[in-house]
């Protein structure tokens, strides 16, 4: 997107001045009208345009057929294969069968995570800990009942006095991991983690570290896809 200027003069003031953004600003590609298309236009147009030509033949074939190509583009070092894998890991991916669910990107944190609802229109949004390295999919009891909920979200880690603190997040977290003299998981509400100078309680599970390696989902259900697709 093009940001319009504005200009000041000394005496006669600002001028908005909207520039004119000519077709050969934006790099054009096949696909780009489907959920993964849409996608990286709506968050990735810059690097594509600056990757236009034979960079986007791999995109194009993504975004078309929803075949192997994403996961090669996924894999891929290039500039639009890493902007993918932040935020369009969801819509681009190879797909098959036909999609039983109904997923988006977490409101607050697109591309950090997603979250399903049962009974919703499906889609071929795709949420599943695969997708979403480090995240953990967490269901309510009786999913997919209609009405219910899961969610893939990744732990945040905050410092406190003596040490850190680690839980779910709705949006994108700036510190996954953390560590201190003991490091302890609730086994009654394993989706929080404490690293303190205290030892851990009798209900307490020590850990080397806080992450997602050694949470769970608390009071809800763990399971590896949010998403599902019948063949």
């Amino acid at each position: 997107m093009v940001r319009p200027a504005i200009f000041c003069a000394c005496l006669a003031g600002c001028v908005l001045v909207v520039p004119h953004e000519s077709p050969s600003t934006t790099c054009t590609f096949g696909g780009s009208d489907s959920p993964c298309g849409a996608c990286i236009r709506e968050r990735c147009q810059n690097v594509v345009n600056a990757s236009c030509g034979s960079g986007v033949e791999l995109l194009e074939r993504c975004a078309t057929n929803s075949d192997a190509s994403c996961a090669e583009l996924s894999r891929s070092k290039t500039a639009i294969g890493e902007c993918l894998n932040r935020w369009c890991a969801g819509t681009c991916q190879a797909l098959t069968g036909k999609s039983d669910s109904s997923c988006k990107d977490l409101p607050l944190g697109p591309g950090a995570g997603c979250t399903c609802l049962a009974g919703a229109e499906n889609n071929d949004f795709i949420c599943n800990e695969d997708v979403f390295p480090g995240a953990i999919c967490c269901a309510t009891k009786g999913w997919p009942g209609a009405g219910l909920s899961c969610s893939c979200r990744r732990p945040e880690c905050n410092p406190t006095a003596d040490g850190c603190f680690c839980s779910l997040v709705d949006f994108a977290p700036e510190q996954q991991e953390c560590t201190g003299v003991y490091c302890c998981v609730d086994e009654t509400r394993d989706d929080q983690c404490t690293c303190r100078s205290r030892p851990c309680q009798t209900n307490e599970r020590r850990v080397d570290s806080c992450s997602a390696a050694v949470m769970g989902c608390g009071v809800a259900d763990r399971i590896e896809a949010c998403s599902r697709r019948t063949p």
